[in-house]
């Protein structure tokens, strides 16, 4: 189980750092915009806007967005089932978030290992 202070601290970063995250997005899809109408129009092409967020609170962000949503989604979703026997878990990582492949020793591990404890079992996981 998650702590609710890793929770809060998550929920934190996110209602301070999600809104210019939401800014910069909009900001770059009517930059987009204005690019196909400038190019359609053989106009010269805007300047790109200025990123609201520094990469330091980009990565702050997503790093808060896992640690919520995931939280989230164990309370929802998996902590419940804690109740029931489990012979052991079949595993789909999927493709889409690929390019955090190098942090999934780790989650693996931490993932695995908390899943036992909260069962109660050393369930295999394939």
């Amino acid at each position: 189980m998650m702590p609710a202070s890793k929770l809060q601290q998550a929920q934190r970063v996110i209602d301070e750092l999600k809104p210019l995250a939401d800014a910069d997005r909009k900001a770059f899809l009517q930059f987009t915009q204005e690019v196909q109408r400038a190019k359609a129009e053989g106009r010269a092409l805007p300047a790109r806007p200025a990123d609201r967020l520094t990469a330091e609170q980009k990565k702050r962000l997503e790093e808060a967005m896992l640690v919520y949503y995931t939280g989230n989604n164990y309370e929802g979703f998996i902590a419940p089932l804690t109740a029931t026997a489990i012979r052991g878990v079949v595993w789909y990582q999927g493709e889409s978030n690929r390019e955090r492949a190098d942090r999934y020793a780790e989650l693996m591990t931490r993932l695995i290992g908390a899943w036992r404890q909260d069962w109660g079992s050393d369930f295999p996981l394939v």
